[in-house]
């Protein structure tokens, strides 16, 4: 049940990790790891707001810099999250001690305000005392709203194929929000999601043999693969599908569990998913229906080009006609095309109830001229 709480619950949180970090026995420490090193989103929208908020204040004084310890004891006083408290420092006679964590955060703020293009790269120096950096170069950029907003997304579009639901207003709140919870999702979950994989495989633990291929291919970065999250062309896609699929499902896990939105991915999991007669999981006819939003954008001939080879790789007729059905639902223009190109019964059938259609609305334009 605690595992099930963690590995299937999309909504966990930072807080809820900690609270019951206790019951986790042997995945004690990696979840230790997970927390103590991120903030629940609310929170880390609080601590990037009052740094920037101080960033201002600096600047308007004509002051570039500010040591680790200082923005600390601001983020202490004003921030009351328990967690964070806990990771900025210790409390020893009413004051707060710094430690090794408390730059982590506050490094990850500033990164944040940097890719939003609020501040200018910033520097980090440090001296004899090693846990209290000074941080340097601390200015606000001279970019529009609109330029900010272009940096944000084209940071999400490095790692999917387009930026989805962008907020309408755009606003500094707007975009920090943004980018804050897309990162966890991304990144925070992405990587609870691997442990899961990798836990699901102890436990399933046959062989020495078997393991150790099935943690090979996981950790694969085999270029046929990892092109894949480039998005670079038809070609690459048409390379992966052509693979045996039981090896393709284990070497592109790693890389869903890092990359939700990337067309290229999802096309070949979904078709992967579909050769193996798994195409209701997960990763499945999910995947494809993604996919399907931006091959709709791509030309005739690569359409053309990816229909027929996908279709090829189909071993029987039932898994082409359930292709052939997904890909009109979403394209329905291609019918011809995919009738010319493949003789499908499918696209046939598709062809001929549109043909109805039409005759039974001439047939209704008749009868009302022959009243």
């Amino acid at each position: 049940e605690v595992y099930n709480y963690f590995f299937s619950n999309r909504g966990i949180t930072v807080a809820n990790i900690e609270s019951k970090q206790g019951k986790l026995k042997e995945l004690n420490t990696n979840f230790f790891f997970i927390q103590n090193a991120n903030l629940d989103v609310i929170t880390e929208i609080d601590v990037t707001k009052r740094i920037y908020e101080g960033v201002c204040r600096l600047n308007a004084r004509g002051v570039y810099s500010a040591d680790c310890n200082t923005i600390a004891q601001a983020l202490y006083k004003s921030i009351r999250d328990p967690h964070l408290k806990r990771i900025l420092g210790l409390v020893i006679d009413g004051e707060l001690r710094i430690t090794a964590n408390t730059s982590t955060i506050i490094e990850k703020a500033l990164y944040r305000l940097f890719l939003l293009g609020e501040i200018d790269m910033w520097s980090v120096v440090y001296g004899s005392d090693v846990v209290n950096p000074m941080y340097g170069n601390l200015k606000l950029t001279s970019y529009t709203e609109e330029g900010k907003r272009e940096r944000l997304v084209s940071h999400i579009e490095r790692y999917e194929s387009r930026a989805r639901a962008m907020p309408e207003e755009n606003t500094f709140e707007t975009r920090l929000k943004k980018l804050v919870e897309w990162s966890y999702d991304n990144f925070f979950l992405e990587r609870i999601k691997s442990m899961k994989t990798l836990y699901d495989w102890c436990m399933d633990f046959t062989d020495s043999n078997n393991f150790m291929s099935r943690l090979s291919d996981y950790f694969s970065s085999d270029p046929v693969y990892m092109r894949l999250t480039d998005d670079r062309s038809i070609l690459d896609w048409i390379g992966a599908i052509k693979r045996k699929p039981e090896e393709t499902k284990l070497r592109i896990a790693r890389l869903l569990e890092s990359y939700e939105n990337i067309d290229g991915l999802n096309y070949v999991s979904g078709i992967t998913r579909l050769k193996l007669g798994e195409f209701n999981s997960f990763d499945g006819e999910r995947r494809l229906d993604m996919s399907f939003v931006g091959i709709k954008e791509f030309s005739d001939a690569d359409r053309t080009k990816l229909l027929v080879a996908t279709y090829r790789c189909l071993d029987t007729e039932e898994t082409k006609d359930i292709f052939i059905d997904k890909w009109l639902k979403f394209i329905p223009k291609d019918v011809y095309m995919i009738y010319e190109h493949l003789k499908s019964s499918v696209a046939e059938k598709y062809i001929l109830s549109d043909f109805v259609d039409k005759l039974m609305k001439v047939k209704e334009i008749v009868d009302v001229r022959l009243q």
